[in-house]
C-alpha cells in the first residue's frame, strides 16, 4: 500500500494511533533514504572532481562522470518515496526565552534569541544589492587589465538579485515564524530559503558550466516557490528538500570541481562550509543550549553562521575580478548543462502531472494536516521528535 493510500486510510472510521505510528516510521525511513542520496552525490562528486583535477583527467572525463552522476541522482530523487508530515509541524526549539519587550507599550517577543538572530540577514541582503548595483552600473573589473571591465550576464544578475531579495525576505519571514511558530509562517520562512539556494545554484551553473537564459533562472526560482506551496498544501516535503539540499549539493560540486570565472573563489568554499556547519547546528539545537549553560542555542547560532556566510559571498561579489578568458563554459559543458536541466524540468513536469492525477488524494492529505481528528492527537509525540520534526527554516 502506497503512503498516499495509507494516509487516506487514517481518515476512515476505526483508524487509530497504530496507523499514525506506522506512517511516522515510514516518514523517518524515507527521509533517511533521501538524505543518503544527497550525501552520496555531494561527497562522490567532490571526490571525483578532486581526482580529475589533480590527476590531470581531461574535461571530457569529468563532464561525462558529472553528467551521469547528476542524472542518476535526479532520477533517484524522483523515484524515492514521499516524505509526508502528518498533523501540525514540530515547532519546538530549545531556547524559548522571552527577554525582549514588555516596556514602552511593546509586548514581549517570544523566542527572542531566535527572532533577533535573523536581523543580520537584512544587512546581508542590502550589501549584496549594493555590490550588484555597482557591478551593473560600472561592470566587473578584469584581472590583469588596468581599467578593463566586463558586464555580468543577465542570468548572473537575475541570480544575484534573487539571492539578495531572498536574504531580505528571510529576515522578516523567519522572524515572524519564530514569533508565531505555525505552519503558515514556516511557509513564509521556507520560501525565501528556496529562492536563496536556487539563486546560488543558478549563479554557479552560469559561471562554471553553461549559459542560462534568464527565463530558465525564473523557472527554477518558480519551482522553488512551488515546492514550498506543495509542502504547505499536502505535507509532502520532498520537493522542498530537493530544491534546498539537491540545489546546495549541485552548487558545492560545481564550486569545488569547475574552473572559476572570478577571483576570490575561496569565498565560495567558505559559503559552502558555513551552510554545512549551520545545518549541523540546527540538528544539535538542544545540546548546544545545554553546553553553553543556556546562553545560546544551536538554532540561534545557525542563523548567525548562515548570515556570516552570506556576508562573505556579498564581500566576494563586491571585490572580485573577472578572469578572462572563461575556461569552464566549453561547448561540451554547455551541452551537458542543457541536457541535465532538461532532465530536471522533465522530472518536475511529471511531478506536476502526478499532482493533477491524484488531486483527490492530495486533498485528503491537506484535510489530515489542517484538521487532525482524535486518532491523530496522540501522534505528535512520535511524529514530532526533535530529530524528525519539520523545523528546517
Amino acid at each position: 500500500m502506497c503512503i498516499r493510500d495509507r494516509v487516506k486510510r487514517t481518515l476512515l472510521p476505526g483508524s487509530g494511533v497504530a496507523d499514525i505510528v506506522d506512517l511516522a516510521k515510514e516518514r523517518k525511513a524515507h527521509k533517511k533514504s533521501f538524505f543518503k542520496i544527497i550525501i552520496r552525490y555531494m561527497v562522490g562528486g567532490i571526490f571525483f572532481g578532486f581526482v580529475c583535477h589533480y590527476g590531470g583527467a581531461s574535461e571530457e572525463v569529468f563532464l561525462a562522470g558529472f553528467a551521469v552522476a547528476t542524472a542518476v541522482t535526479i532520477l533517484a530523487i524522483a523515484a524515492s518515496p514521499a516524505i509526508i508530515m502528518l498533523g501540525a509541524g514540530d515547532h519546538r526549539y530549545a531556547d524559548d526565552r522571552c527577554w525582549l519587550g514588555g516596556c514602552c507599550g511593546v509586548g514581549r517577543v517570544r523566542n527572542t534569541s531566535d527572532v533577533i538572530s535573523n536581523f543580520p540577514f537584512l544587512w546581508v541582503g542590502v550589501e549584496t544589492l549594493a555590490a550588484l548595483s555597482t557591478h551593473c552600473e560600472h561592470g566587473v573589473p578584469v584581472l590583469g587589465a588596468e581599467g578593463g571591465r566586463v558586464q555580468m550576464t543577465q542570468a548572473e544578475v537575475y541570480g544575484w538579485t534573487a539571492v539578495a531579495l531572498g536574504w531580505c525576505a528571510v529576515c522578516f519571514g523567519s522572524s515572524l515564524y519564530h514569533i508565531v511558530l505555525d505552519d503558515q509562517t514556516l511557509a513564509a520562512d521556507r520560501a525565501p530559503i528556496a529562492i536563496i539556494v536556487l539563486g546560488f545554484t543558478c549563479i554557479a551553473i552560469e559561471e562554471r558550466l553553461c549559459s542560462l537564459h534568464p527565463s530558465t533562472v525564473v523557472c527554477l526560482l518558480a519551482l522553488g516557490m512551488a515546492s514550498v506551496g506543495f509542502w504547505y498544501i499536502t505535507g509532502s516535503a520532498k520537493p522542498y528538500y530537493t530544491t534546498q539540499y539537491f540545489g546546495f549539493a549541485l552548487t558545492g560540486v560545481l564550486v569545488i570541481s569547475r574552473p572559476a570565472a572570478y577571483t576570490l573563489d575561496l569565498y565560495w568554499g567558505f559559503g559552502v562550509l558555513g551552510y554545512v556547519v549551520a545545518k549541523i547546528l540546527e540538528e544539535v539545537d538542544e545540546p548546544v543550549y545545554r553546553a553553553t549553560g543556556r546562553l545560546v542555542s544551536g538554532h540561534t547560532l545557525k542563523h548567525l553562521v548562515t548570515a556570516y556566510g552570506g556576508h562573505l559571498t556579498a564581500v566576494m561579489l563586491a571585490e572580485r575580478q573577472a578572469i578572462l578568458p572563461v575556461t569552464g563554459k566549453s561547448v561540451l559543458a554547455n551541452q551537458v548543462g542543457t541536457g541535465l536541466l532538461g532532465i530536471f524540468f522533465g522530472v518536475a513536469v511529471l511531478g506536476v502531472m502526478d499532482v493533477i492525477r491524484h488531486g483527490v488524494g492530495y486533498a485528503h492529505l491537506r484535510s489530515l494536516r489542517r484538521q487532525p481528528g482524535p486518532s491523530q492527537l496522540d501522534a505528535p509525540v512520535i511524529e514530532a521528535s526533535p530529530a524528525e520534526g519539520t523545523k528546517s527554516d
